[in-house]
């Protein structure tokens, strides 16, 4: 299975012919019914998420292919020279055969000094345990023997973003709660030096 789950083939993605789209700008057709919004804007967050992976191998494939010839071609792209080498040297490095549709560039990124073997390891544990991608960079960190190197700040600060990134908003009633994974909230009391409990779920309530 390709990195983007064979995006191009699914019906869903007819869903984008229908509408008015610029580079800026997306708009609806006027009798575009609920389920169709709903799979159109699964669609515009995949292409999103899949945009690093198909950009960096597109930037390989063009440079093995046509050499000292290829940066011609990057005139013509919309993101920065830092960042289309960050796509293209994770994309080396980590090679789709290792990937896991359902991480996001970041994880893949988080793993890519690792050998071979410890990157499909680190990639398998963090899809499997929901790892947010800086888990696993924290992970990989403490393998490598270089935890220290996190300063106390950053950690709460990346395992804060995990919480309001991963968090779900459930409402039952008058009744609203945030529901956040149980590995995501063990990140926030290990940064924050507190003991994390066994075999509970993390949940905050609020108004």
């Amino acid at each position: 299975m390709s990195t983007t789950e064979d995006l191009a083939v699914r019906d869903e993605y007819s869903l984008l012919s229908r509408c008015d789209t610029t580079l800026v700008s997306l708009v609806m057709p006027d009798d575009i019914s609920f389920d169709d919004w709903s799979s159109l804007l699964g669609v515009v967050s995949e292409l999103h998420a899949a945009t690093p992976f198909m950009l960096g191998d597109a930037v390989n494939s063009g440079e093995d292919r046509f050499g000292e010839t290829a940066p011609a071609a990057y005139t013509g792209l919309r993101v920065s020279d830092s960042t289309r080498k960050e796509y293209s040297s994770v994309m080396r490095r980590v090679p789709k055969t290792r990937r896991r549709a359902g991480l996001s560039f970041a994880h893949h990124k988080a793993v890519m000094a690792l050998s071979a073997q410890e990157q499909r390891d680190f990639l398998k544990d963090a899809f499997e345990k929901e790892w947010p991608a800086s888990r696993l960079r924290a992970e990989v960190l403490a393998h490598q023997g270089r935890e220290q190197t996190i300063p106390r700040g950053e950690r709460l600060r990346l395992a804060a973003n995990a919480v309001w990134i991963s968090s779900v908003r459930e409402q039952d009633g008058d009744a609203v709660s945030y529901r956040v994974p149980e590995a995501v909230m063990f990140d926030l009391l290990e940064a924050l030096g507190e003991p994390t409990p066994e075999g509970t779920e993390a949940q905050n309530n609020g108004a």
